[in-house]
């Protein structure tokens, strides 16, 4: 699992309640040459970054490393935050840790790692996820965006005037005077 953007209920409750049932939990906290073989080497993936990317003020953006382990054949135990709920199915294509029970996510890991291929995804569900992330199907929505770009970027020189993105302090401040304007009128 990697431990920068691992959420502390993995940290300091789930890995030391693992380790105390005999598993063998292995912290990826630097950088790793081979990330491919690091998987091969795994049973199960651990990737929890909900907590992480909500004290960032962002969002998961794509969620390649999960992505990477399921390749790779690891069974995946995920938060199901952002972009991982577009591309992850909890019981499906991975497991959903950190939303019920601490006994319930050990009784599950500990599952996982005995029979592995009881959590595995269907071949054929997981070559669709893979195969919509490939490097060609990738290129091609890339192809796509570039394209629009580039015709958006054609009307402009054409004189198409360019919509204004209104400032975010100008929202908060909006939002807080029709507050302000309710609780007056309620008066």
């Amino acid at each position: 699992m990697q431990a920068r953007k691992t959420s502390n209920y993995v940290l300091d409750q789930l890995v030391p309640a693992l380790r105390k049932q005999g598993l063998k939990v292995e912290l990826q906290s630097g950088w790793v040459d081979d990330l491919a073989a690091l998987f091969s080497s795994a049973t199960v993936m651990l990737y929890d970054s909900a907590d992480y990317w909500r004290s960032v003020g962002v969002t998961e953006g794509f969620g390649l490393p999960p992505l990477e382990a399921l390749a790779r054949g690891c069974v995946l135990f995920s938060s199901f935050n952002h972009a991982l709920a577009d591309k992850l199915d909890p019981g499906v294509t991975a497991w959903q840790i950190g939303c019920g029970s601490l006994a319930n996510d050990l009784k599950q890991i500990a599952a996982a790692v005995a029979n592995p291929a009881a959590f595995k995804p269907q071949p054929e569900m997981l070559a669709a996820l893979l195969l919509d992330h490939s490097e060609s199907k990738v290129q091609q929505r890339w192809q796509l965006s570039l394209t629009a770009v580039d015709q958006h970027f054609d009307q402009l020189q054409n004189g198409a005037i360019p919509l204004l993105q209104v400032p975010s302090w100008r929202l908060r401040w909006g939002r807080r005077l029709s507050r302000i304007k309710r609780l007056l009128l309620r008066a």
